[in-house]
């Protein structure tokens, strides 16, 4: 009587996508046969369910329907550097159990695998391998890796450690590309690394002097990729930025340059006041207080905000933050709400021969705004 554990998952996957274990066992034609399965997170019996035996004595488990609900989601995180706090480590027992009445045999544990948040389309599920992530790719699909920012918004930014040894560094530069300032963060062993390069971190944290000359700036952890920030400063415009949580858990962000109009629709408890009454011992007709009056209104706070000209990988980039969660609107000014991305749209024209890109979020504001109660 043996289970054997014929396939397991590689080392870091995403939570939302299948996570597929394929076992088997000799004992598999016994009466009233079925394979018991217990998943554990990190460390400890989460599920237990009964897998009957589907091909040639073998059956499968996909972790990913206890995992979606149970790795932690995305929360942005206060300090500098921080772990992301994403992840978990799963294994799977299987137990095969029969007889007449059914009692539990033989059993094998896979290996332990390391989960994080996230969710990619089918298409990058069977081609992504997340080692090369490790201390290498930014958790962002941006096409260039060079990102501009509102200066007030919080900018997040995060990376796959596996546990190793890291250091961050940040080189400073301001409008002539010349080095102001570089800081290097203390050695980590985070599993996610999660950065929150605000404005108070930077100047407080990472020692910046004077943020207010400085144009851009790089991140890179150990020898990865080289990530740059770059921030919008064209006041022509009053610009608005879009953050959401990405497929890997991250964050992605984009400012929309072109424009940025609210509307609102408006519901109303109104009741119908008669026209005419008695007024001081004489029947009269006010005009000011007959008809029909509101006495509660709710505001439904819209929006809609447009790109500039956008390069084509920009704008197939984009396509990303249609299925983002979470989009929160940054201002100019640093004020910050959050928005239901309701449509949006790509538009396309040519002009002089030259093909003109935008895009267009419609949003409704989440927040509520009521009137007084009369």
């Amino acid at each position: 009587m043996a289970v054997t554990i014929e396939n397991s998952p590689e080392d870091w996957q995403t939570s939302d996508n299948p996570i597929i274990y394929q076992f088997s066992s000799d004992d598999a034609g016994e009466v009233n046969f079925s394979f018991k399965v217990e998943l554990k997170l990190d460390g400890q019996v989460v599920y237990t369910d009964k897998v009957f035996v589907e091909v040639a004595d073998n059956a499968h488990f996909d972790a990913s329907q206890v995992t979606r609900f149970l790795t932690p989601s995305p929360t942005v995180n206060s300090p500098l550097t921080s772990e992301a706090g994403t992840t978990n480590t799963i294994q799977l027992v299987v137990t095969e159990n029969y007889g007449s009445p059914p009692v539990d045999e033989a059993s094998a544990s896979s290996a332990v695998t390391n989960i994080f948040k996230g969710s990619v389309s089918d298409r990058e599920y069977l081609v992504n391998e997340y080692g090369d992530y490790e201390l290498t790719r930014w958790f962002t699909d941006h096409p260039t890796n060079d990102i501009e920012v509102l200066r007030l918004e919080d900018k997040i930014v995060s990376m796959l450690g596996a546990g190793a040894l890291a250091t961050a560094t940040l080189n400073f530069y301001d409008e002539n590309d010349v080095l102001q300032h570089t800081y290097t963060t203390p050695n980590q062993t985070y599993d996610i690394w999660q950065l929150n390069l605000t404005d108070g971190n930077l100047t407080i944290t990472a020692g910046v002097p004077d943020l207010s000359i400085i144009t851009y700036f790089t991140v890179q952890i150990n020898s990865s990729d080289i990530l740059t920030i770059r921030y919008y400063d064209d006041r022509c415009s009053a610009p608005v930025s879009v953050r959401w949580i990405n497929k890997y858990g991250g964050y992605d962000s984009f400012v929309f340059k072109h424009a940025n109009v609210e509307r609102a629709t408006v519901d109303a408890n109104s009741y119908e006041s008669q026209f005419g009454g008695w007024f001081a011992g004489s029947y009269g007709f006010d005009l000011q207080d007959s008809g029909v009056i509101d006495y509660f209104k709710r505001t439904n706070g819209k929006g809609l905000a447009v790109t500039d000209n956008l390069s084509q990988e920009i704008q197939n980039w984009l396509t990303e933050s249609f299925s983002g969660l979470r989009h929160l609107m940054t201002l100019d000014d640093g004020t910050t709400y959050p928005v239901r991305s309701t449509t949006r749209r790509f538009d396309i024209e040519q002009a002089r021969f030259q093909d003109l890109r935008v895009i267009v979020l419609d949003y409704d504001i989440a927040n509520k705004n009521n009137s007084v109660t009369l």
